[in-house]
């Protein structure tokens, strides 16, 4: 059974009053747009109602910390990006942000077709290839309705950090 626990804000009165909404919970998806997930979590801890055996999965922009134990989410590996944004913070005197490693991954696509078929092979058909791509960003594919799928690394938070739990696939 799946049900969604909507919760506008952090208040105490308000997590406690969703309480039995969360007794046997299997999972927790703390989605977008919570002005502080851990705060958040930390009081549906609070509740006693969540399950300590409940698996909790959060955006990557949820920070590292002891209220976050345990928790799971899907990351770029940061071992696999690291010699190239060092480079482009050697070249550019800043940190490479994501859309200059989205952009950086749509040229070496281009390129590399180019390279390897010609202009000829900048196709919808090559450009939606089951087998996908890699990039900075990891692998990734085109569907043919234009989204863009990615493989991402799966980190935990301990302590402070984020540890490696399952690493990303390095194709489809």
């Amino acid at each position: 059974m799946r049900a969604c626990v909507p919760v506008s804000d952090n208040s105490t009165s308000e997590l406690a009053s969703r309480a039995a909404q969360l007794q046997g919970a299997q999972a927790i998806v703390l989605a977008p747009g919570l002005r502080s997930p851990a705060a958040t979590l930390a009081g549906l801890r609070a509740t006693g109602a969540l399950p300590a055996s409940a698996l909790i999965l959060a955006t990557p922009d949820f920070p590292p910390g002891p209220a976050g134990a345990g928790v799971l989410m899907c990351r770029v590996d940061q071992l696999a990006v690291g010699e190239i944004t060092e480079r482009f913070r050697t070249e550019f005197g800043r940190a490479m942000s994501r859309d200059a490693a989205y952009g950086f991954d749509a040229a070496a696509l281009a390129i590399g077709i180019a390279r390897a078929r010609g202009a000829a092979g900048l196709t919808s058909g090559t450009l939606t290839s089951r087998s996908g791509f890699r990039g900075v960003l990891g692998s990734f594919r085109f569907s043919s309705s234009g989204a863009v799928e990615r493989n991402c690394s799966i980190y935990r938070v301990e302590g402070n950090a984020f540890k490696m739990h399952d690493p990303a696939p390095s194709g489809f």
